[in-house]
C-alpha cells in the first residue's frame, strides 16, 4: 500500500514537471482567483475617507446604541479629527464621555468631561458633562473586579465618594433646573449614606478593639454631620454599647430614650441592651 502511494505521488510530480504549459495555466488561474478575492474583500471593507460628518456620526451612534463602546469611541475620534468644528464635533465629545463611562474607563471619562467643560462652558448640554463627570468620579472609587465581587463600597476609601458628592453638588448648584438635578440629589443622599456607613464601620472596629472613646466620637460625628442618613440608628447603637461598658448610666438612659422615640423596633432595644 505504501509503495503504491509513493508511485502515485511520483507520477503526479512527473506529470506536472513534464507539462510546464499546464503548470503555467494552473498558476494563472490561482493568481486570478486570488486577485478577485482581494478585490471583493477590499470592496467589503468600509472606506471612511470620503464620509460626510453625518455618516461618521451615524456610524458612531450605531455602535454606541449597540453598546460597542470601543468602536463608538474610535469613530467619534475619527469624526473629530476630520471635522473638528461644529455641532457634531461637540456632540461627539459628549458621547465619548458617556462611552468611556460605560466602558469602565472613569479616568478618561473624567478628563474628557473636564476638557468639554473648559472648552464649551455655555454649551446647552453642559449640565450633562457635569453629570457624567460626577458619575465617573464615583465609578473610580471601585474597580470592575470589586463590582463583580460585590464588595461593600462602605468598606472602601470614601475619598472618591466625597469627590463625587461635590461634583453632583456643583451640578445642582449651577443648574438647579437641569433634568439631571433630581437624580443628582438622590445620588448625593446615597453617597452621604455610604460615607456615614464607612464611619460606622470604623466605629464598630474601635468598639471591638476596646477603644471606647474613639468609637463614641465616630458615632457622634455621624449624628452631628449626617442626621438624615439611614445609619443614625447604628450610631446610637454604638453609643449605647459604649455608655454601657463605661458605666455612664445617665447618658445610657438618655440614648435609649432617643432610640425608643425614633426607632421603637430597633435591635439595640432588645433585652440585654442595657
Amino acid at each position: 500500500m505504501f509503495s503504491t502511494q509513493r508511485t502515485d505521488s511520483s507520477s503526479i510530480i512527473h506529470l506536472v514537471s513534464a507539462s510546464p504549459l499546464h503548470t503555467l495555466r494552473l498558476l494563472s488561474k490561482v493568481t486570478l482567483l486570488f486577485v478577485v478575492l482581494l478585490v471583493v474583500g477590499c470592496a467589503s471593507i468600509e472606506q471612511p475617507a470620503n464620509w460626510t460628518v453625518e455618516e461618521f456620526h451615524a456610524k458612531a451612534r450605531a455602535h454606541l446604541d449597540a453598546g460597542e463602546w470601543e468602536q463608538a469611541i474610535d469613530y467619534y475620534h475619527q469624526l473629530e479629527q476630520r471635522y473638528p468644528y461644529g455641532k457634531y464635533a461637540e456632540q461627539s465629545q459628549l458621547e465619548v464621555i458617556y462611552a468611556y463611562y460605560r466602558n469602565y474607563e472613569p479616568e478618561l471619562a473624567i478628563s474628557s468631561a473636564d476638557q468639554f467643560i473648559r472648552l464649551y462652558p455655555t454649551h446647552p448640554r453642559i449640565d450633562y458633562a457635569y453629570y457624567l463627570k460626577a458619575l465617573s468620579i464615583f465609578q473610580s472609587s471601585t474597580s470592575l473586579l470589586d463590582r463583580l465581587l460585590r464588595v461593600d463600597p462602605s468598606k472602601q476609601d470614601p475619598g472618591p465618594a466625597r469627590e463625587s458628592f461635590e461634583a453632583f453638588r456643583a451640578l445642582v448648584t449651577l443648574f438647579p433646573q437641569s433634568s439631571y438635578a433630581g437624580n443628582a440629589r438622590q445620588r448625593m443622599a446615597e453617597i452621604l449614606d455610604l460615607i456615614a456607613q464607612h464611619e460606622i464601620n470604623i466605629g464598630r472596629y474601635y468598639l471591638r478593639r476596646g477603644a471606647h472613646v474613639a468609637a463614641l466620637n465616630r458615632a457622634k460625628y455621624v449624628i452631628e454631620h449626617y442626621p438624615d442618613v439611614s445609619v443614625v440608628e447604628d450610631a446610637l447603637g454604638i453609643m449605647v454599647a459604649v455608655y454601657k461598658k463605661m458605666g455612664f448610666d445617665k447618658l445610657l438612659d438618655d440614648t435609649i430614650r432617643i432610640l425608643q422615640q425614633s426607632y421603637p423596633s430597633s435591635i439595640y432595644l432588645l433585652p440585654g441592651s442595657k
